[in-house]
């Protein structure tokens, strides 16, 4: 909602604002083993990741074959299949690796890696030839590693969350619904991972410039929070015919950050306002506005506002 100015709030604030609510849930923290770094994908078409998921479609099972950026989380190619034999992966392989760009040779600009798990699909011949044919190197995760992959294997569970509210009927309505859920989270979910944009901005964006552009806009936003919070304030303070002594005392306590000292303040606006000016200090620690004690106050009449 930052991008389409709508309201400027900081990914921490609407944690907390939602915890509050109880709207979400806390983070829950494991042992897994994070990635490191030369493991990460450092720029867009870097490394592919590709791991099939089961779709129940009426009464059958179909396999969604899907080939991922790991990069920007942005799925590149998918497709709803028959089965996962050599041949039909390999086809999908071939669709997916014509998405690259092109240069002028029209040969592909990048030569993304692919990592797999190790279906029968992924380990046959059919499927070595298209990387091969590509320029390209294809890793296999370790057996019984699935965290190895595990970037695909999340976007594999944000999709079947997805599907969990479609009632899917036949092969063609399925492809649909695929398609619709796969363009919106490519082009319209934030991703944590990725600070809260979508994955085309880090696929084909440039994300660094967005990140700025969303922080001058938090900047700007928290500037103008603090002078509206400053102008009411000021305006709920009785400035009118009230004694100027009593008028630098309720402007020093609004502007001086605690914690003040009653008694110097005191001896700096004159003895004769000494108990107002404690009055207005105890009650502004107890975060109630001074201005209740300052209405009827006057000039030379201080002993007529102690209690």
């Amino acid at each position: 909602m930052v991008d389409e100015n709508v309201v400027y709030l900081s990914p921490s604030t609407a944690y907390r604002v939602l915890k509050e609510k109880h709207l979400i849930c806390g983070w829950r923290r494991d042992g897994k083993r994070s990635r490191e770094e030369h493991e990460q994908a450092q720029r867009p078409d870097a490394r592919w990741a590709s791991d099939p998921m089961h779709v129940r479609v009426g009464r059958r099972t179909f396999y969604l074959v899907a080939f991922m950026d790991e990069y920007s989380r942005y799925i590149v190619h998918h497709e709803l299949l028959w089965s996962m034999d050599g041949a039909t992966v390999s086809l999908e392989a071939q669709a997916a690796l014509e998405t690259l760009a092109r240069g002028a040779d029209e040969g592909p600009l990048a030569t993304p890696a692919i990592r797999s798990d190790n279906g029968g699909g992924y380990v046959s011949h059919e499927f070595h030839v298209v990387p091969g044919a590509w320029g390209l190197t294809h890793h296999r995760v370790r057996p019984h590693c699935p965290e190895e992959n595990g970037l695909m294997e999340r976007a594999n569970r944000t999709l079947r969350e997805a599907l969990e509210g479609e009632e899917l009927t036949d092969l063609l309505q399925a492809r649909e619904v695929l398609a619709r859920i796969v363009r919106q989270d490519n082009e319209e979910r934030l991703h944590s991972a990725l600070g809260y944009l979508r994955p085309v901005d880090y696929y084909r964006g440039d994300p660094a410039r967005l990140h700025e552009a969303r922080r001058v806009k938090l900047a700007a936003a928290r500037h103008a929070r603090r002078e509206a919070n400053l102008n009411i304030r000021q305006l709920t303070l009785p400035l009118g015919k009230k004694s100027p002594k009593a008028e630098y005392a309720a402007m020093a306590l609004m502007h001086f950050r605690p914690p003040w000292n009653p008694i110097y303040l005191a001896k700096w606006l004159g003895h004769r306002d000494i108990n107002t000016t404690f009055k207005i200090y105890g009650h502004w620690m107890a975060k109630e506005p001074p201005s209740s004690y300052l209405n009827g106050y006057s000039a030379g009449t201080a002993s007529e506002n102690v209690m």
